[in-house]
């Protein structure tokens, strides 16, 4: 049997005790799909299922938005993804796991072999953050689609951004809007797009490129047709 499990807020899952019996349950069961946005599970729930994505070998979705997990939840997660060998689809927008998480979820990428898709949006990551993820995108041989988009991101972050996908041929999808970037970082991105005939989709809107860096990215949209740009 196959399920799928939607879990949000309304359900009643908001604390400790009732987040690690859901982790019980997903052990127990054959879930594909499981869907705990905005039930704020926080730190101690996401080790729950922390400890449940290490021993289960059938989801392939999982979101975990708008939960408040911290810093530690983040980490817990990210060990788990080290492990774990089915999970394709994971969301953590908005949980505020800032850099330490990111460092965490990081390591777990250049790990793990099966995750293709990951939301990291607003969660306060920053450069440092950014850069610890970013360190995947030279080793995953099967992301492609990355969301980091509301992350407190500069010229700095987008630097590492550009080097890394210079050395990336799974990256398909890179959702970076509303940061910080702006002239000097847009235009390493779209230098390191140059020659990239694997990547599809960029979002780079509310930042602050400039009219310079709009150019420096429309030029490389112009020699590639198949780039798609959200400005």
């Amino acid at each position: 049997f196959l399920f799928f499990f939607f879990f949000q807020a309304e359900d009643g899952i908001r604390d400790v005790e009732r987040s690690r019996g859901l982790g019980d349950v997903y052990k127990r069961q054959t879930i594909t799909i499981l869907d705990l946005r905005m039930n704020y599970i926080g730190g101690k729930g996401a080790e729950a299922i922390g400890d449940a994505l290490r021993n289960n070998a059938t989801l392939t979705v999982l979101y975990l938005s708008r939960n408040s997990i911290g810093t530690e939840g983040a980490k817990a997660i990210g060990e788990a993804l080290e492990v774990n060998k089915k999970l394709a689809i994971i969301c953590l927008k908005d949980n505020n796991i800032e850099v330490e998480g990111a460092k965490t979820i990081g390591k777990a990428l250049e790990i793990n072999e099966t995750l293709a898709v990951i939301g990291l949006s607003e969660n306060n990551i920053g450069d440092e953050g950014a850069k610890a993820i970013c360190k995947a995108f030279k080793t995953s041989k099967i992301l492609a689609m990355i969301g980091i988009g509301d992350n407190n991101i500069g010229d700095e972050g987008a630097k590492t951004i550009a080097d890394a996908l210079k050395n990336n041929n799974t990256l398909v999808v890179l959702y970076s809007n509303d940061n910080k970037i702006e002239t000097e970082g847009a235009k390493a991105i779209a230098e390191s797009l140059e020659g990239n005939s694997v990547f599809s989709l960029l979002t780079i809107s509310f930042n602050k490129i400039g009219d310079e860096g709009i150019k420096a990215l429309k030029e490389v949209q112009r020699k590639n047709k198949n780039l798609e740009i959200e400005f």
